[in-house]
């Protein structure tokens, strides 16, 4: 998108978090004895180095038993 500047990594971080959360993946990655525990969901995020701030991207889509207190 033109005039739309994104950290490099953000597309990344939440593709690698929306596949880990998916139950076909982690049903294919327990056959292969990676096991995820049920109650892990995993969050995308970057962190700039340079300021020290960390971004969490789509913690509202977190399940309600996940602590969503650390995401802010």
């Amino acid at each position: 998108m033109r005039g739309v500047r994104r950290p490099y990594g953000e597309a990344n971080a939440r593709v690698a978090a929306a596949i880990l959360n998916d139950g076909e993946v982690r049903r294919g990655l327990r056959e292969k004895g990676i096991v995820i525990a049920d109650d892990v969901w995993f969050l995308g995020a970057l962190h700039d180095t340079t300021t020290d701030e960390v971004k969490i991207f789509d913690a509202e889509e977190a399940p309600c038993s996940i602590d969503k207190r650390s995401t802010n």
